[in-house]
């Protein structure tokens, strides 16, 4: 009886060590992750801005993902972080035309690039 319990007793405390292993590194993961993130952030925001910037020249999202190696949901998710102001939850106002129109390929562009591309109105 003497030896299991002390079997017993040894597996419990390198549990214990374990666990208390684990739970250790899983915090220090989590810190390197938040200060990672924060560390990104401008460099986010940079990304966001370009493919905004190519969106408004008239580049489609395959286009986009394309040119950037960016992934299409990931170009689809920049352009729709940066259409809506996070403090106030509403669109910003773009920095051309207000109105967009239907391309060929059933993307939206601004007015204005397609005025610069067709040399018309529409």
């Amino acid at each position: 009886m003497a030896r299991r319990d002390a079997e017993r007793i040894a597996r419990e405390k390198h549990l214990q060590a374990t666990l208390a292993d684990f739970y250790q590194a899983q915090g220090e993961v989590e810190r390197i992750h938040n200060e990672a993130d924060i560390a990104a952030a401008p460099f986010e925001a940079s990304i966001q801005d370009a493919v905004r910037t190519l969106d408004n020249l008239g580049e489609t999202r395959a286009g986009i993902a394309g040119l950037t190696g960016l992934s299409l949901p990931r170009v689809r998710e920049c352009l729709a972080e940066t259409a809506v102001d996070a403090s106030t939850g509403k669109t910003p106002e773009p920095e051309g035309p207000a109105s967009r129109a239907p391309r060929a390929d059933g993307e939206m562009v601004a007015d204005k690039a397609i005025t610069e591309t067709t040399g018309s109105e529409s």
